[in-house]
Protein backbone atom coordinates (compact mmCIF):
# COMPACT_ATOMS: atom_id res chain seq x y z
CA UNK A 1 0.00 0.00 0.00
CA UNK A 2 1.72 3.44 -1.17
CA UNK A 3 2.00 6.24 1.55
CA UNK A 4 -0.81 9.18 1.26
CA UNK A 5 0.99 12.67 1.20
CA UNK A 6 0.89 13.75 4.88
CA UNK A 7 2.93 10.23 5.65
CA UNK A 8 5.51 10.59 3.37
CA UNK A 9 5.36 14.76 4.74
CA UNK A 10 5.52 13.47 8.58
CA UNK A 11 8.11 10.83 7.64
CA UNK A 12 10.44 13.77 5.38
CA UNK A 13 9.84 15.85 8.80
CA UNK A 14 11.59 13.29 11.19
CA UNK A 15 14.43 12.30 8.97
CA UNK A 16 16.62 15.42 10.86
CA UNK A 17 17.02 12.20 13.04
CA UNK A 18 17.83 8.84 11.61
CA UNK A 19 15.32 5.95 12.44
CA UNK A 20 16.03 2.67 13.74
CA UNK A 21 12.80 0.22 14.11
CA UNK A 22 12.17 -2.71 16.58
CA UNK A 23 8.79 -4.31 17.54
CA UNK A 24 5.62 -2.21 19.47
CA UNK A 25 6.41 -2.49 22.87
CA UNK A 26 3.80 -3.43 25.45
CA UNK A 27 3.96 -0.21 27.43
CA UNK A 28 2.09 1.16 23.81
CA UNK A 29 -0.31 -1.62 23.38
CA UNK A 30 -4.57 -0.71 24.19
CA UNK A 31 -4.71 -0.72 27.83
CA UNK A 32 -8.64 -1.86 26.67
CA UNK A 33 -7.40 -4.33 24.33
CA UNK A 34 -3.57 -5.69 25.55
CA UNK A 35 -3.05 -5.42 21.82
CA UNK A 36 -1.59 -2.93 19.64
CA UNK A 37 -3.48 -0.60 18.50
CA UNK A 38 -5.69 -1.22 15.62
CA UNK A 39 -7.30 2.19 14.37
CA UNK A 40 -7.11 5.74 13.99
CA UNK A 41 -8.87 7.28 16.76
CA UNK A 42 -10.24 10.07 14.24
CA UNK A 43 -10.62 8.43 10.93
CA UNK A 44 -10.81 4.96 11.58
CA UNK A 45 -8.34 4.04 9.49
CA UNK A 46 -6.41 0.45 10.24
CA UNK A 47 -3.11 1.35 11.45
CA UNK A 48 -1.39 -2.08 11.18
CA UNK A 49 -1.73 -1.68 6.97
CA UNK A 50 1.67 -1.66 5.44
CA UNK A 51 3.59 1.47 5.69
CA UNK A 52 0.88 3.10 7.71
CA UNK A 53 2.61 5.52 10.42
CA UNK A 54 0.63 6.91 13.37
CA UNK A 55 1.19 8.09 16.58
CA UNK A 56 0.36 6.74 20.27
CA UNK A 57 -0.37 9.07 23.65
CA UNK A 58 -1.14 7.46 26.76
CA UNK A 59 -1.36 9.16 30.06
CA UNK A 60 -0.53 7.40 33.40
CA UNK A 61 -1.60 8.27 37.22
CA UNK A 62 1.09 6.63 39.86
CA UNK A 63 -0.68 5.31 43.08
CA UNK A 64 2.72 4.51 45.42
CA UNK A 65 0.54 3.45 48.55
CA UNK A 66 -0.82 0.66 46.43
CA UNK A 67 2.08 -0.08 43.80
CA UNK A 68 0.10 0.61 41.11
CA UNK A 69 -0.86 2.50 38.13
CA UNK A 70 -3.73 3.32 35.92
CA UNK A 71 -4.29 4.76 32.53
CA UNK A 72 -5.83 8.31 32.37
CA UNK A 73 -6.16 8.12 28.31
CA UNK A 74 -4.76 6.70 25.63
CA UNK A 75 -5.31 6.75 21.60
CA UNK A 76 -3.60 6.03 18.29
CA UNK A 77 -3.65 8.63 15.67
CA UNK A 78 -2.34 8.10 12.23
CA UNK A 79 0.12 10.87 10.61
CA UNK A 80 -2.19 12.12 7.86
CA UNK A 81 -4.89 13.37 11.32
CA UNK A 82 -1.99 14.47 13.41
CA UNK A 83 -1.35 16.59 10.55
CA UNK A 84 -4.48 17.93 10.02
CA UNK A 85 -5.06 18.44 13.87
CA UNK A 86 -1.81 20.61 14.05
CA UNK A 87 -3.18 22.43 11.18
CA UNK A 88 -6.75 23.28 13.66
CA UNK A 89 -4.09 24.79 16.31
CA UNK A 90 -3.19 27.93 16.74
CA UNK A 91 0.49 29.24 14.93
CA UNK A 92 0.95 31.14 18.63
CA UNK A 93 0.40 27.98 20.58
CA UNK A 94 2.63 25.75 17.83
CA UNK A 95 5.51 28.69 17.58
CA UNK A 96 5.55 28.45 21.67
CA UNK A 97 5.42 24.45 22.07
CA UNK A 98 8.27 24.63 19.41
CA UNK A 99 10.33 27.00 21.24
CA UNK A 100 9.81 25.12 23.88
CA UNK A 101 11.20 21.63 22.80
CA UNK A 102 14.01 23.28 21.06
CA UNK A 103 15.17 25.59 24.28
CA UNK A 104 15.15 22.20 26.57
CA UNK A 105 15.95 19.42 24.35
CA UNK A 106 18.59 18.36 22.31
CA UNK A 107 17.03 15.64 20.33
CA UNK A 108 20.45 14.21 18.68
CA UNK A 109 22.16 14.07 21.63
CA UNK A 110 19.64 12.57 23.60
CA UNK A 111 19.02 9.59 20.74
CA UNK A 112 22.99 8.91 20.38
CA UNK A 113 23.58 8.40 24.42
CA UNK A 114 20.06 5.95 24.05
CA UNK A 115 20.71 3.86 21.37
CA UNK A 116 24.55 3.78 22.27
CA UNK A 117 23.11 2.40 26.22
CA UNK A 118 19.82 0.79 25.77
CA UNK A 119 19.50 0.76 21.91
CA UNK A 120 15.65 0.05 21.40
CA UNK A 121 14.77 -1.00 24.91
CA UNK A 122 11.76 0.97 25.01
CA UNK A 123 11.09 1.38 28.86
CA UNK A 124 14.52 3.02 29.15
CA UNK A 125 13.57 5.61 26.18
CA UNK A 126 10.73 6.58 29.25
CA UNK A 127 12.58 6.22 32.34
CA UNK A 128 13.35 9.92 32.31
CA UNK A 129 11.20 12.96 31.70
CA UNK A 130 12.23 14.30 27.99
CA UNK A 131 11.89 17.70 29.92
CA UNK A 132 12.73 17.51 33.91
CA UNK A 133 14.72 14.64 33.67
CA UNK A 134 12.52 13.53 36.78
CA UNK A 135 12.48 9.27 37.12
CA UNK A 136 8.96 7.90 35.82
CA UNK A 137 8.40 6.54 39.29
CA UNK A 138 8.94 9.62 41.05
CA UNK A 139 6.14 10.94 39.06
CA UNK A 140 2.52 11.34 40.17
CA UNK A 141 1.18 11.33 36.52
CA UNK A 142 3.22 11.64 33.08
CA UNK A 143 2.57 11.08 29.57
CA UNK A 144 4.07 8.63 27.03
CA UNK A 145 4.53 9.30 23.46
CA UNK A 146 5.71 6.42 20.20
CA UNK A 147 5.86 6.98 16.64
CA UNK A 148 4.96 3.76 14.56
CA UNK A 149 5.31 1.92 10.90
CA UNK A 150 2.38 -0.67 11.09
CA UNK A 151 3.47 -3.72 13.62
CA UNK A 152 6.65 -1.63 13.92
CA UNK A 153 7.79 1.24 16.74
CA UNK A 154 10.09 3.90 14.95
CA UNK A 155 13.09 5.01 17.39
CA UNK A 156 13.92 8.78 16.29
CA UNK A 157 13.27 11.28 18.48
CA UNK A 158 10.48 9.15 20.15
CA UNK A 159 9.76 7.54 22.11
CA UNK A 160 9.76 9.66 25.02
CA UNK A 161 8.04 10.13 28.58
CA UNK A 162 6.84 13.64 29.97
CA UNK A 163 6.13 14.08 33.72
CA UNK A 164 3.24 16.11 34.77
CA UNK A 165 5.16 19.42 35.89
CA UNK A 166 6.45 19.48 32.42
CA UNK A 167 3.11 18.97 30.94
CA UNK A 168 1.60 21.88 32.99
CA UNK A 169 4.48 24.09 31.49
CA UNK A 170 3.22 23.56 28.38
CA UNK A 171 -0.22 23.28 28.76
CA UNK A 172 0.67 26.98 30.10
CA UNK A 173 2.02 28.04 26.82
CA UNK A 174 -1.51 27.04 25.10
CA UNK A 175 -3.69 29.64 23.56
CA UNK A 176 -7.70 29.88 24.34
CA UNK A 177 -7.97 28.61 20.35
CA UNK A 178 -5.49 25.69 20.92
CA UNK A 179 -7.51 24.59 24.25
CA UNK A 180 -10.88 24.90 22.61
CA UNK A 181 -9.61 22.48 20.15
CA UNK A 182 -8.26 20.09 22.26
CA UNK A 183 -11.72 20.01 23.94
CA UNK A 184 -13.13 19.07 20.86
CA UNK A 185 -11.16 17.02 20.41
CA UNK A 186 -12.21 15.04 23.65
CA UNK A 187 -15.82 15.50 23.06
CA UNK A 188 -15.57 14.23 19.21
CA UNK A 189 -13.44 10.83 20.51
CA UNK A 190 -14.10 10.33 23.84
CA UNK A 191 -17.51 11.06 24.35
CA UNK A 192 -16.49 11.90 28.37
CA UNK A 193 -19.36 13.32 30.79
CA UNK A 194 -17.36 16.92 31.84
CA UNK A 195 -16.99 15.06 35.58
CA UNK A 196 -14.47 12.56 33.15
CA UNK A 197 -13.12 15.34 31.03
CA UNK A 198 -11.09 17.40 33.83
CA UNK A 199 -8.33 14.98 33.60
CA UNK A 200 -7.88 14.91 29.87
CA UNK A 201 -8.08 18.54 30.04
CA UNK A 202 -5.43 18.24 32.86
CA UNK A 203 -3.06 16.50 31.18
CA UNK A 204 -3.42 17.50 27.49
CA UNK A 205 -3.20 15.89 24.37
CA UNK A 206 -0.20 16.98 22.47
CA UNK A 207 0.21 16.72 19.19
CA UNK A 208 3.85 17.05 18.69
Amino acid sequence: MAKNSSDRNGAASHQFIKQEYGGIPELFYSHTTQAPFERCISCDRALQAPNTQYLVEKAFRNYPDFKTTDVIFEYAMCLSCADQMRKELSLSSLSRIQEFFENRVDFHLRRDQLMQSHSLDAPAWLENCLITGKAQHTLEEYQIYGHFMDNRCVYSFLPYMIGGPAVDEITSLLSEKTLGEIDRFIDENFGLPPELKQPIRDNPIIFV
